[in-house]
């Protein structure tokens, strides 16, 4: 479904807003550090810094000849609510990518038999991968699924949590992928090298604690 004008002027908006209180959040900035990380127009970082002092989530802070912005308390709390993953959907879509509602079917066809799934796929693709290039092959996504739904039914079993059928609400757990990121590290075989690294660090650490035990009992 195509977004309306309004709509698309509106996430850009709340995004840059966003991105410039995003680049206050670990100290204060003067006006031209903030164009050149944001990559804003004057007038655009202008009106957004207006804005974001009126509400009262920055303020300014002078030493010497020098003013820059800084986060108040309210816009500290307002950062924190503000979640990475929906500015990341947001710029993907402004971009031009692609969003797929109940992307693997499974949610679906679960409905579709009578059967209750609580656990639902959306994938938001970015306009430069493609969709003939896109590494999640519904498939993914729906084994996926059943990984989650076995492991949380596995942990409920051997009472690591409780499942409360009285409970309401929903939970996001977003996977961000870097495409490029993502070759490298399967050409490279991260995930085995990975391994290799923990399996050197236990046998360290096992090695270290015996060496402390002895040494509990004093020279040899």
């Amino acid at each position: 479904m195509k977004q309306s004008g309004n709509t698309a002027q509106q996430k850009i908006k709340e995004l840059n807003r966003s991105g410039v209180m995003t680049c206050l959040k670990d100290e204060a900035k003067r006006f031209k550090d903030l164009k050149e990380m944001t990559g804003l127009s004057p007038m655009g970082l202008t009106k957004i810094l207006s804005g974001l002092e009126e509400e009262g989530l920055i303020g300014r802070k002078t030493e010497g000849r020098w003013s820059s912005y800084i986060l108040t308390r309210k816009g500290e709390k307002m950062l924190f609510k503000m979640t990475t993953l929906d500015m990341i959907i947001g710029k993907i879509q402004d971009e031009g990518g692609k969003y797929h509602h109940d992307y693997s079917g499974a949610k679906g066809s679960m409905e579709l038999s009578g059967l209750v799934w609580g656990i639902q796929d959306d994938l938001v693709i970015g306009k430069e991968i493609g969709e003939k290039d896109n590494p999640m092959l519904p498939d993914i996504a729906r084994s996926t699924q059943a990984h989650i739904f076995r492991e949380i039914k596995s942990a409920a079993k051997n009472n690591l949590i409780k499942l409360d059928d009285k409970k309401k609400g929903q939970m996001v757990l977003g996977f961000v992928i870097d495409y490029d990121d993502l070759v490298k590290s399967i050409n490279d075989d991260s995930l085995s090298q990975y391994g290799k690294t923990i399996d050197k660090k236990r046998k360290k650490n096992k090695w270290n604690k015996a060496n402390d035990e002895i040494e509990e009992f004093g020279p040899v």
